[in-house]
């Protein structure tokens, strides 16, 4: 799983961030209008019914998209809109600091995640590797036995 590497790196300061970012990004309205707006067509989205759900998706194409989302992988970006964090740089900018702070240390948490599940997986290949050369070693050593019989 390469979702480690897909996480952007963010500055370590909110004001390095705006001077980093600024210029890349075309203010939007802040947080709370742009998500209230967001969520709501999500909400109709996720609706069980389908004209809910055609209507949901007709009216999201009229909507600005993003400049320039945070994450890469869509299941990251979905994530992030489960923790109601700003996913794209325009709704970082105009954010408190606070919350730039929150969502810097949720992409560090993300990463960490990703390295031990990158991690684990390898090790876990290791050891069926491991298993499966024993257990060839083993059915030779059975088939020698058998020989000898």
């Amino acid at each position: 799983m390469g979702n480690s590497q897909s996480l952007p790196e963010l500055p370590p300061t909110y004001e390095e961030f705006q001077r980093k970012y600024q210029d890349q990004v075309n203010t939007t309205p802040s947080c709370s209008s742009s998500h209230s707006a967001y969520n709501s067509i999500r909400d109709n989205s996720c609706s069980t019914s389908n004209t809910i759900r055609s209507n949901a998706y007709s009216t999201s194409n009229t909507l600005p998209r993003p400049n320039q989302p945070l994450h890469a992988d869509t299941i990251e970006a979905k994530l992030s809109d489960l923790r109601g964090k700003p996913d794209t740089l325009g709704q970082l900018l105009n954010c408190k600091k606070e919350d730039y702070d929150t969502v810097k240390e949720l992409l560090e948490m993300e990463k960490n995640i990703a390295k031990r599940r990158e991690k684990l997986e390898k090790h876990i290949l290791n050891e069926m590797k491991k298993i499966d050369k024993m257990e060839k070693d083993r059915d030779k050593k059975l088939k020698k036995v058998q020989i000898n019989r």
